[in-house]
């Protein structure tokens, strides 16, 4: 087995208009085609701006963002059999409002939670597009939303906070007449895949693929989860989502033990829960679905798109290790990870070709995630603004546990 994968060559600006597919878009094309009513890749963004919003400038901050990444204005049509990404050219369009200024104050919350509900779980059409819709929804409370909604093809968790984050400093440009300060794009997400395309072919996508089928040979696990009801033969993917904190003198022992054992706080969640697991189904072979932000070059670390890969990490809690054995098991099976991330895992399935159950996620059913995205601004002045969660978004795994380090050091969480 190969230490480490071949060195990749820069992206380079090819200005194009249309371009094959990403691996990972090529998959979620296929996917929504199999099931059109789908709406379990869409991904929300709900901004609340409290202290009352200039609605001109928020319209010109939204159609600058747009014009700046060209993934915001691309759809998906077939050409041959095979789909390609066709960049629409830009058009300034009006941002559609929603008046709630009428409406009792104790009917606000409910009006706007409906509103996002409905328009969330409103499947889109990649061949036809477009792939994305917005909203502005007022309120008499001085208190302002911005729906955004679009297709996990065009979008990642990382991506979500480019968005959030240029959107508002690009508002407090227009608001104050003040110079906008965004650097130009190197590259648009069309040049990377049309790069991963060129570059993992071949030996190459072979030697990816190779190293990651050596780590799955055997038979693959199942994972057991206890349920409370008969799994239903297709898998619906109705998902509640629950937040909850961990203390804060908690987070600080949890980071001086890594500290003293050099793990990441990420090894030590990955293995907490893996245990957790092993508990509730008897398991000791655990594989657990781990997203890789897969942004290894710095021209990807500001676009708009989706690169995220999530990858099968297989951890053994089998020969009643002590803790210190299996932390370093588990640590070791990351630090073989890293470097072999830009796998695609539709590349990885494809390669092992596991049985289908159509009732069950392929290769792991349950995911971790530590966010360690770029943190955005939250503050203009004289205007408070909050990224608001949905509640009932559906979910593409039976478990996903979700970890964010909060500004105190603390760590926040989600379960769905």
């Amino acid at each position: 087995m190969a230490k480490s994968p071949p060195a990749p060559p820069p992206i380079q600006a090819r200005h194009l208009k249309q371009a094959i597919l990403s691996f990972s878009q090529e998959s979620l094309w296929f996917l929504q085609q199999l099931d059109p009513g789908s709406t379990v890749y869409n991904s929300t963004v709900l901004l609340k701006f409290s202290g009352g919003i200039d609605p001109t400038a928020l319209q010109q901050a939204l159609n600058a963002l747009i014009l700046r990444h060209e993934s915001l204005r691309t759809f998906y049509p077939s050409q041959g059999g095979r789909p390609v990404q066709v960049i629409q050219p830009f058009e300034s369009f009006a941002l559609p409002f929603v008046d709630y200024s009428a409406l009792p104050e104790n009917s606000l919350d409910q009006a706007v939670r409906q509103f996002v509900s409905e328009q969330s779980n409103d499947p889109f059409d990649l061949q036809r597009g477009p792939s994305a819709r917005f909203a502005h929804l007022h309120t008499a409370q001085n208190v302002d939303f911005l729906f955004f909604c679009t297709h996990h093809i065009n979008f990642d968790a990382w991506s979500r906070q480019i968005f959030i984050g240029e959107l508002l400093k690009l508002y407090e440009a227009f608001h104050s007449g003040r110079e906008i300060g965004l650097s130009d794009l190197p590259i648009q997400f069309a040049d990377y895949a049309d790069w991963q395309m060129g570059w993992l072919n071949g030996g190459r996508l072979v030697a990816y693929t190779e190293h990651w089928k050596d780590i799955l040979s055997g038979d693959l696990p199942v994972l057991e989860l206890q349920t409370d009801r008969p799994r239903p033969v297709i898998q619906s993917f109705r998902g509640a989502r629950v937040d909850f904190q961990f203390p804060e003198e908690i987070s600080l022992r949890m980071k001086e033990f890594c500290r003293a054992e050099r793990l990441t706080i990420f090894q030590l969640l990955l293995a907490a829960y893996a245990l957790v697991l092993m508990r509730h189904t008897g398991q000791e072979d655990i594989i657990v679905g781990c997203p890789f932000a897969n942004r290894s070059r710095p021209e990807l670390d500001g676009l708009v798109g989706l690169f995220v890969n999530t990858l099968p990490i297989r951890v053994n809690l089998g020969g009643n290790p002590s803790v210190r054995e299996y932390l370093k098991r588990v640590q070791s099976v990351m630090l073989e990870a890293y470097p072999w991330q830009a796998a695609p895992f539709e590349a990885l399935v494809s390669a092992i070709s596991p049985q289908r159950d159509l009732s069950r996620n392929p290769v792991f059913q349950v995911v971790i995630n530590l966010k360690n995205v770029p943190k955005h601004q939250t503050f203009i002045e004289g205007l408070d603004v909050e990224s608001i969660q949905q509640e009932d978004a559906p979910s593409p795994f039976e478990l996903s546990l979700e970890f964010e380090v909060g500004e105190a050091g603390a760590l926040a969480a989600s379960i769905q």
